[in-house]
């Protein structure tokens, strides 16, 4: 599996990218499938946001995911299950292309949160996965899944777009020419 981390600090665009990449994909006829993580009530643009969904956008799906509270966040565990069945339900894709996830942070790099879809994803053998990590995050995050980043696009560089294209693209059923 080609593993790319899109990174970038809190409020970066990391979200805002994966749901341009989830957007081009489908309309290419890409097999891809994923989840984006819009942040809610975001006071301090250093800081965490105040609660995060889970959206899949080709489901046209949104659940509430994470709620911070004083003691760090709360996270619901009917959306994680419903994460998990999702995460699951991969593996009976005939064709995976790309799979795309949102918002690995603190918590997954303890091995927590979005972490437990990991098993379930990388069993599904997509030809790519393409992941946001929060800054400082990324070795991390590597380790918990066992697997190097095969590339590493930090969301604030101006070309961050094209190099994220060209990562999914190479990696298409119908070769490397493709253009997202």
């Amino acid at each position: 599996m080609y593993l790319i981390a899109v990174t970038g600090p809190v409020g970066s665009g990391k979200t805002r990218l994966l749901t341009r990449l989830l957007g081009a994909t489908a309309g290419l006829g890409l097999a891809a499938d994923g989840f984006v993580a819009p942040a809610a009530g975001r006071d301090d643009p250093r800081r965490g946001a105040a609660a995060y969904d889970l959206h899949w956008p080709e489901a046209r799906t949104r659940l509430p995911f994470a709620r911070r509270e004083r003691t760090g966040y709360a996270f619901d565990a009917d959306t994680l299950a419903a994460a998990r069945r999702w995460a699951r339900g991969l593996a009976a894709c005939p064709r995976l292309d790309l799979v795309v996830m949102d918002e690995f942070g603190q918590v997954e790099a303890t091995g927590d949160g979005l972490m437990a879809l990991w098993p379930d994803v990388r069993d599904a053998r997509p030809a790519a996965c393409a992941l946001a990590v929060r800054e400082g995050f990324v070795d991390a995050i590597a380790t918990r899944l066992d697997e190097p980043f095969a590339r590493i696009i930090a969301c604030d560089d101006p070309g961050a777009w094209p190099a994220l294209a060209a990562a999914c693209g190479a990696h298409r059923p119908d070769g490397p020419d493709s253009v997202l």
